[in-house]
């Protein structure tokens, strides 16, 4: 019994640190890829830059007219897909329509969703690239054009833009979300060098070739359903350094926990959506990718339970366990100060000592570890109950 808990333990506690410590050790052991080039440009390609929408009345235009800000030296057009807005949200997007003739609106006539919005603007779309970008996110300088430019390689189907999250840590309220997405687009960078792909984009900007751009199930997402798609095709998916998606923090804990649920219940439906229609040859070559940078990270809730009650099993027999179980319980403990502490149920410290600034980042990673393993253990029950999020509205943020 006390081989197996031992056992149990170091799953748990392996499983749970490989995806962020094991596995980027890993990426830098392995040669740097050596990509075939890019090809000279005689013209910049037209894009069509795909916005979808739901209720976005306060922020489309201002949206509209960040994308015009970047001045593409290319041709352009921009798609508005309605998922049957009624918040006067379309009628902003015809009145720009008489200043700009290259903006289009679709409208979706009954609320189906996300996917259903991006699945009728893409029929409607003529640009050779098609770029996919959220209403409230703005867009860094030249972030357009850093995308266009990584096609110039002839084996890049898919590209990538950077989420930077305009949040410091310590104006934070969406516990260390803002540490995860640095986190992320590092990874992101060293996948690339190392392996040549990605498994995954960041939903609020990337761009696709058209042809390879395909109809994403309702209950599905598209910036892992489409790369994997990409990539099953022999395409590679890659990420454009610079070309930055501002991202606003969530106005609060709630409404974190609830975007985590929605995002990760979608990564489930869309994973075992992609698995089901993609040959099995076509993602061969990214199966350890796979199960090293997401699914050990979906299987997180299961380590931890493992951890905990073997480390529990485990706590009488000696000191290093007992240590181990220790470490376990503060680490849930700091994660729910943290926790109370940005839902402002405990006071906040307006001038805090070196000390309580390093044990307040403590606080924030443990509650976002622990918000993480909430939202997967109800993405999970929602997975296997057979409930994904279909409609969708706008994040709230600040």
């Amino acid at each position: 019994m006390t081989i197996f808990l031992i056992l149990l333990l170091f799953i748990g506690l392996a499983g749970l640190a490989f995806p962020y410590v094991g596995y980027p050790g890993a990426l830098k052991t392995l040669g740097k890829y050596q990509s075939s080039g890019k090809n000279s440009l005689s013209q910049w390609p037209k894009l069509s830059v795909i916005i979808p929408v739901y209720n976005g009345a306060e922020f489309i235009e201002a949206k509209i007219a960040d994308i015009y800000d970047q001045n593409y030296p290319g041709e352009l057009e921009i798609i508005v897909a309605s998922d049957a807005s009624n918040d006067g949200g379309d009628q902003v997007v015809r009145v720009m329509q008489e200043k700009h003739g290259d903006l289009k609106l679709v409208r979706l006539p009954l609320r189906q969703g996300k996917s259903a919005a991006q699945n009728m603007a893409m029929k409607k779309a003529s640009g050779d690239i098609l770029i996919f970008t959220d209403a409230t996110v703005t867009l860094g300088e030249q972030a357009l054009a850093r995308i266009v430019d990584e096609f110039r390689d002839p084996t890049v189907g898919c590209v990538s833009g950077e989420d930077r999250s305009v949040a410091s840590d310590d104006g934070d309220h969406s516990a260390g979300a803002g540490f995860y997405s640095r986190f992320e687009v590092w990874l992101r960078r060293l996948e690339v060098e190392r392996t040549g792909t990605l498994i995954g984009v960041s939903g609020c900007l990337f761009g696709v070739r058209r042809f390879l751009r395909p109809e994403v199930p309702l209950r599905a997402v598209d910036d892992l359903f489409i790369p994997l798609h990409v990539i099953a095709r022999g395409f590679r998916v890659i990420i454009a350094e610079g070309a930055v998606a501002n991202v606003k923090r969530t106005v609060g804990l709630k409404v974190e926990l609830h975007r985590k649920i929605r995002t990760f219940t979608g990564a489930l439906f869309s994973y075992f959506a992609s698995v089901r229609s993609e040959k099995h040859s076509g993602l061969r070559r990214v199966r350890l990718h796979l199960a090293a940078h997401k699914m050990m990270r979906w299987f997180a809730p299961f380590f931890a339970l493992a951890a905990l009650i073997s480390a529990v099993g485990l706590a009488n027999t000696h000191w290093v366990f007992t240590a181990i179980l220790t470490a376990q319980i503060l680490s849930y403990w700091l994660g729910i100060t943290g926790i109370m502490l940005a839902m402002h149920y405990m006071p906040q410290v307006h001038s805090p000592s070196l000390i309580l600034k390093i044990l307040g980042r403590m606080t924030r990673l443990a509650a976002f570890f622990v918000i993480v393993l909430i939202s997967l253990s109800v993405a999970w029950l929602r997975w296997i109950s057979n409930k994904p999020f279909v409609t969708w509205a706008p994040t709230q943020r600040v």
